[in-house]
């Protein structure tokens, strides 16, 4: 193809030229005015709730609203504070999702629907100085203190590392919280619409990405912004792993609904739990059992706080696998 050259430049040759960010996703693209240079985080734009407070409801003691952000639809706040820890929790509105898919390998399928109720998912994985805190108190109070994390060395916001499942759910519980279902561990990361990775159907675009501080990539954010589902450590949930877990929910849900999914009830293992995050092209659909007696150097934790409903759908069956 020929340039003609022309002389000068012209008002119709304005352009810019745009460099590849390695943290920016593939998927999406977001518009700014300004961008804060202190937060790592600052491309996100908060999702502030158009709903009133709920009549009648108040949060567990040790949890309080950030009222600024807003009420969802239902009328719970759309974001917490945990007083034990001062951790932020978004909120994961009640309804039906997607766990599992239909490609990949067997372990990984079927997909079926699960109904869950609302509950919150801290923003960011459990960190060194989380985990320090708790060790903290239970000293003073000359109470019996976990072993340190594999990793006591990383930077305090690290995601603590080489929890054993057991102290990952006594931490959880230390807090007024839970370790999450692999249901609601998936929806958090795919949303209500069952989407490959927290960002959407897309690649991620960074390369050679490695164990950070917590919230380091803005783009691994799910559709209720919570950070780090894809990338940084694995992550404990409170289920019992089976190879067939998937096929068997699959087939139960036939017959009867799924509520709030928790698992199977019956497995081959009873040492194995599911963990999930940082798989193969961050499919949030990724599971592995790991031995819950054992400090795994890769697995981390975060926690959910679980709000009960008013009244439960039409017709629920609590499936027992």
């Amino acid at each position: 193809m020929e340039v003609e050259r022309t002389k000068g430049v012209l008002p119709t040759d304005q352009f810019v030229v745009a460099t590849a960010n390695i943290e920016s996703d593939s998927t999406k693209f977001v518009v700014e005015s300004t961008r804060s240079s202190g937060s790592s985080n600052s491309s996100i734009q908060p999702l502030i709730g158009s709903g009133q407070p709920k009549a009648g409801f108040t949060l567990p003691k040790g949890f309080a609203a950030v009222k600024e952000m807003g009420y969802s639809t239902e009328g719970l706040p759309m974001r917490i504070i945990c007083a034990k820890t001062g951790t932020t929790l978004a909120l994961v509105s009640s309804g039906t999702s997607i766990v599992g898919t239909d490609v990949g390998p067997e372990e990984y399928k079927p997909s079926f629907s699960v109904h869950l109720d609302s509950y919150y998912m801290e923003i960011l994985e459990v960190t060194l100085q989380d985990y320090d805190k708790y060790r903290t108190e239970l000293r003073e109070k000359k109470k019996a203190v976990p072993p340190a994390p594999s990793n006591p060395s990383s930077p305090p916001k690290t995601p603590a590392l080489g929890i054993t499942w057991a102290n990952a759910q006594n931490y959880a519980r230390w807090a007024g919280m839970e370790l999450p279902t692999e249901a609601e561990w998936e929806k958090a990361a795919r949303g209500p619409n069952g989407l490959r990775t927290p960002w959407g159907d897309g690649k991620a675009l960074w390369s050679n990405r490695t164990l950070t501080t917590t919230g380091a990539y803005s783009t691994d954010c799910s559709p209720y912004q919570i950070l780090d589902l894809a990338g940084n450590a694995k992550e404990w949930c409170s289920d019992l792993f089976s190879p067939t877990g998937h096929a068997d929910a699959a087939t139960t849900s036939t017959k009867e609904s799924l509520y709030n999914w928790a698992g199977p009830k019956k497995v081959r293992d009873m040492n194995l739990r599911v963990v999930k995050g940082n798989g193969r092209d961050y499919n949030a659909w990724h599971r592995e059992g790991k031995d819950m007696s054992k400090s795994h150097l890769d697995v981390g934790f975060r926690c959910v706080l679980r709000i009960p409903p008013d009244s439960k759908p039409a017709s629920p069956a609590k499936a027992s696998l």
